[in-house]
């Protein structure tokens, strides 16, 4: 006799059965299916179950190839500058000259003599024997090697001699000894606007001003020099006020761009994700069966 829990548990099992007749062709029931069937019942065919939906796959996005940036073409010529470039010569080689030992201490003799040889060179070179005066230089440098006017003499001697880069090195010398010696600065500022270096011509004859001012200096400062180098000044700040305007713009351009790829990114991510929300949609239908 079925009581108690027991015909619970076979109520239960009935009312499934009803809910869900295809319950009855579970293996393990076949049993009782074949019991049912002995006492004349009909038990209902089972269900087809439907065949999912093949999933298509959501293509991953095709990256879009990146658009090749074309070099801003920068202006395409160097901006013409118009200067006054009359008796600019080409640089030559450096001679070698005498530099003296800096290492040594002269001897006051040494010092003596060097002076002698220094009055001898410039008497030379008063005479427009500028050979024998370079010579005479030469040999008062290796006596005293500390002497500023020495190197700064002959400096001012090359430079008549149209040797610019050697005027140029041994005013640097003299000014190396004795930063406020005047006709260094100034023979350095000559040797450089015969080299066309006109700021720095502009530079190293206000310094020579300052230290010892003349009208003939000033004069070749302020008709020459000057002009030149304030027109390559302007030159060079509009350049560099060009180029601080493109890295701008290529900065904010770069921004621009790196904002747009970061929404794609972002739009393309919640398609995929409304794309997968809608696959899904499927199953709702086929869950209506469960209890």
């Amino acid at each position: 006799m079925i009581e108690g829990k027991q015909l619970d548990q076979l109520r239960l099992f009935i009312s499934a059965c009803k809910m869900n007749p295809d319950i009855l062709h579970e293996p393990k029931l076949d049993f009782f299916k074949d019991y049912l069937i002995s006492m004349g019942a009909t038990v209902p065919a089972k269900k087809q179950e439907p065949k999912p939906e093949p999933k298509i796959p959501t293509p991953e996005p095709t990256p879009e190839p990146m658009e090749e940036e074309e070099p801003e073409e920068e202006s395409s010529e160097e901006e013409e500058i118009e200067l006054d470039n009359t008796g600019v010569i080409a640089g030559e080689d450096l001679m070698d000259l005498p530099m003296g030992d800096s290492e040594e201490t002269p001897s006051e003799e040494a010092v003596d003599k060097a002076n002698s040889l220094r009055g001898q060179a410039m008497c030379a070179m008063g005479d427009g024997n500028l050979d024998e005066a370079l010579k005479l230089f030469g040999e008062a440098i290796e006596l005293n090697p500390h002497a500023a006017v020495l190197f700064a003499k002959r400096s001012q001697l090359l430079l008549r001699n149209k040797k610019p880069n050697n005027a140029v090195r041994d005013a640097e010398k003299a000014l190396a000894l004795n930063p406020d010696n005047a006709l260094a600065h100034k023979c350095k500022g000559k040797a450089y606007r015969l080299l066309g270096k006109w700021e720095e011509s502009a530079l190293a004859l206000a310094a020579g001003q300052k230290c010892d001012y003349d009208d003939d200096t000033q004069e070749l400062l302020k008709t020459v020099v000057k002009p030149n180098a304030e027109k390559l000044r302007m030159a060079r700040l509009r350049k560099e006020s060009k180029n601080r305007e493109r890295d701008h713009k290529d900065k904010l351009e770069r921004i621009r761009k790196a904002k747009e790829a970061r929404q794609k990114a972002h739009d393309e991510a919640k398609a995929r994700e409304a794309s997968g929300m809608g696959g899904m949609g499927g199953m709702t239908g086929g869950m209506g069966g469960m209890p």
